[in-house]
């Protein structure tokens, strides 16, 4: 198990949890944060107010949107407002595209983008090749 992580896991109280768990953060080399359904300009616009924003690293989760909906229809979740509709949740993608295009012109080494039915297909290579493109050390484990 990751080292940081031990310190989490043997923690038995709430507020001895927390505590252990900034320690863990503050020591850590790796910060990873997810940031479900911002934008990608959000995304970037978070990313700008941080002090080490030179190294951070956007990853940009695709999913074919028939999958999401698909999903979504099945669970009967995510129905109301935006988030149900069909064109503005494509739209959004199509937003999103043309940020990462050009934010890739900017910062291209602090950019990728992973597609769910590739990750899910080949999970272990898929998750490989990101973790070599992040320069972190990967275990099969």
């Amino acid at each position: 198990m990751n080292k940081y992580l031990q310190l989490f896991y043997n923690s038995t109280q709430t507020n001895e949890s927390a505590e252990t768990m900034e320690k863990v953060c503050k020591t850590s080399n790796l910060h990873v944060i997810k940031l479900t359904r911002w934008t990608l300009k959000q995304a970037f616009e978070f990313v700008d107010t941080l002090n080490n924003k030179e190294t951070a690293k956007i990853i940009h989760l695709v999913r074919d949107p028939r999958a999401i909906f698909n999903s979504r229809f099945k669970l009967d979740w995510c129905m109301k407002d935006e988030c149900g509709d069909i064109e503005a949740t494509c739209d959004r993608m199509i937003k999103d595209f043309e940020t990462f295009e050009e934010m890739k012109k900017l910062y291209p080494n602090n950019l990728l983008r992973v597609k769910y039915e590739q990750l899910a297909l080949d999970a272990v290579n898929y998750s490989r090749k990101l973790f070599r493109a992040l320069n972190i050390k990967f275990s099969s484990d």
